[in-house]
């Protein structure tokens, strides 16, 4: 956390800034895990100060209210009144030192991001600390020590790395953080969102080592149970976007790579990636601020409608991530490449105004003014939905070739409801 942004959460805590900057640290706090801890740091700080300097406070406000001026001629004796402004003197020397003290015996944590922190759990989650035999459980913004194992059941789970990068679990997964850089998987499946670095990012599992180079990547282990895979101990690697290495074998953005017994086979390439690693759908819907994944992920499901035996299942799984896909969907349909394929294009419309909830009226009505007139009507009856009322204006208007004055009509609704 850098000084600027810790002094702009000390003068939020405190109450010095204007409505427009507090409003930024609010969305501030909301969208960033290292930023609410911080913060979180800082009021734990301040409260124990307070509670530090409680009696101190209290017996000075306690010598101060036995003060009066005195209207006789009679000067009080120096030993029957404290002077008040030595009292605060006194009392603000003694802050003074006591936090000069704490400075200097304990760095501050609000500075130092915790090593990794759960920040989404859809259920009960356990950890075993370093050393530790027995599993506890493990609530949703704890903190994680290094070296900790964790243990899902039947929930999902988001961590957060102090580097950036961020650990998906799935269910039944057993995963220990070594480090910010390595972590262990010994059952179950992680998907890994890596940040940046100098220092290569490592997830092992059964002997291998799956370094990646800037990447997303699943690996997944379970023990095999039929054809080749019988009686054998099996690691999926899955790669999204980037590359990453296993052993020797580098393995590209759409490629995944089997081990068996820890034994990697060569890399194939995946047609499904999405719907190989939907589980983490539910994460992504959940974490809210990573739109540019959710849009990969929609998008690369959208690709397969039409083309496939199994469309109908893409459609599901993108009907399945509800208003969230509204947004990806209705980009697509406004984007140039979408120019290319309307069948496509028709179907991103059609779901996107299904599932559209009261905040996508606004896109809703830009889709009226859609080139095609399909678009149009799938927007008009999604705004019916929505709003109780066609404004006049009905299915076979938008299909005609003059729209402006019904798409002025509902601008114009739209802006005198603010």
């Amino acid at each position: 956390m850098d000084e600027r942004t810790l002094e702009r959460l000390n003068a939020y805590l405190d109450g010095a800034l204007d409505e427009r900057a507090a409003t930024d640290v609010q969305h501030l706090l909301e969208r960033d895990p290292a930023a609410r801890t911080a913060f979180e740091e800082l009021t734990a700080q301040r409260d124990a100060l307070d509670r530090a300097f409680a009696p101190l406070v209290a017996t000075a406000e306690g010598i101060a209210s036995t003060w009066e001026p005195s209207s006789s001629s009679v000067t009080p004796t120096p030993t029957s009144r404290v002077p008040l402004a030595l009292l605060f003197a006194v009392a603000a020397a003694a802050v003074l030192g006591f936090v000069a003290g704490a400075l200097w015996f304990h760095e501050p944590t609000a500075t130092t991001a915790p090593f990794a922190r759960v920040t989404i759990a859809t259920a009960p989650l356990e950890a075993r600390a370093r050393g530790a035999s027995t599993f506890a459980p493990l609530e949703a913004q704890a903190p994680i020590e290094r070296g900790a194992t964790l243990r899902t059941a039947a929930g999902k789970v988001t961590v957060a790395l102090e580097d950036g990068s961020n650990l998906r679990l799935a269910p039944n997964t057993t995963l220990t953080i070594d480090d910010t850089r390595t972590c262990s998987l010994d059952r179950g499946a992680v998907l890994s969102d890596v940040a940046p670095s100098d220092t290569t990012f490592v997830v092992r599992c059964d002997g291998l080592d799956v370094a990646a180079l800037g990447t997303n990547f699943e690996v997944a282990h379970k023990d095999g149970s039929a054809g080749d895979e019988a009686g054998k101990r099996v690691t999926n690697v899955r790669v999204l976007s980037g590359r990453v290495r296993v052993g020797s074998t580098e393995v590209g953005a759409g490629y995944g790579l089997r081990a068996l017994d820890g034994l990697p086979g060569e890399p194939t390439k995946l047609h499904d990636l999405a719907i190989l690693t939907n589980w983490v759908h539910e994460l992504l819907v959940l974490e809210g601020d990573r739109s540019d994944e959710l849009d990969a992920r929609v998008n690369e499901m959208l690709a397969m409608l039409g083309r496939t035996k199994m469309a109908h299942l893409y459609e599901w799984e993108i009907r399945s991530l509800g208003d969230h896909c509204v947004l990806p969907l209705t980009r697509f349909v406004q984007s140039p490449q979408s120019n290319d394929d309307a069948y496509r294009r028709r179907e991103a419309a059609r779901i996107a105004c299904d599932l559209a909830s009261p905040a996508y009226v606004p896109a809703m009505i830009e889709l009226l003014g859609d080139p095609d007139p399909e678009v149009r009507v799938v927007a008009a009856r999604s705004l019916l939905r929505l709003t109780g009322t066609t404004r006049g204006y009905d299915d076979a208007y938008w299909r005609g070739a003059d729209v402006g004055t019904g798409r002025a009509s509902w601008d114009s609704w739209s802006r005198a409801r603010g």
